[in-house]
């Protein structure tokens, strides 16, 4: 848990995330919320889909108060409509591109089907970024062919740490008041949440 703060939170001032306020960062499978509680604290907009398997992690979100959705991501599933747009996504310690039954692990045409998907929710500018688990078996992240993948879509690939600038969008900058408002969808942090889970079903996860 302390390496995972550790992360998130070196995550949050690489990204400047500390020295403006106002974006919107969406992080699949949250967990517990810290990376998003951390993200309000320094006033930015944050929603978190997760599943709903674990008890204390609901605890969690419950006492941080952070946004969140049921949502299980799966190969080849669309996310649900999340009505907005988002600076940043973020997914740290995934899990969700391994099925345990099988002991396997998304490819490249899953990794598409997902990329795709995210990048209609960026909004101009937007980052995408994963860190990935290691491989149980292979004791790696990612095959060969996987990291090609990564490479042609314009990621850039570090050990675990994949991170996306879409091509042809400029980086996001926090305007002088520190806030960048969104162009199309804009709801506030209060009305998000609750229009996501009107939309939203558990999996049975």
């Amino acid at each position: 848990m302390t390496d995972f703060r550790a992360k998130t939170a070196n995550a949050s001032r690489t990204w400047g995330l500390h020295r403006c306020t106002g974006k919107r960062v969406l992080d699949l499978r949250c967990g517990g919320g810290f990376f998003l509680y951390l993200l309000t604290q320094l006033g930015h907009e944050v929603l978190g889909p997760d599943i709903d398997e674990f008890p204390l992690f609901g605890d969690l979100i419950n006492l941080f108060g952070v946004p969140h959705v049921v949502w299980a991501i799966e190969a080849f599933k669309a996310l649900p409509d999340l009505g907005a747009r988002f600076d940043y996504i973020t997914a740290f310690a995934t899990r969700f591109n391994r099925s345990a039954e099988r002991d396997w692990y998304w490819g490249p045409a899953e990794w598409s089907f997902f990329v795709d998907d995210l990048k209609q929710y960026l909004a101009p500018g937007g980052q995408i970024f994963f860190s990935l688990n290691r491989r149980r078996r292979e004791g790696d992240y990612y095959t060969p062919e996987l990291r090609e993948f990564f490479l042609s879509r314009g990621a850039s690939v570090e050990r675990d740490r994949i991170y996306f600038l879409l091509a042809g969008l400029a980086t996001v900058e926090c305007d002088v008041h520190g806030r960048k408002p969104f162009e199309k969808n804009t709801r506030s942090r209060s009305t998000l949440a609750p229009r996501l889970r009107k939309n939203s079903r558990s999996s049975g996860v």
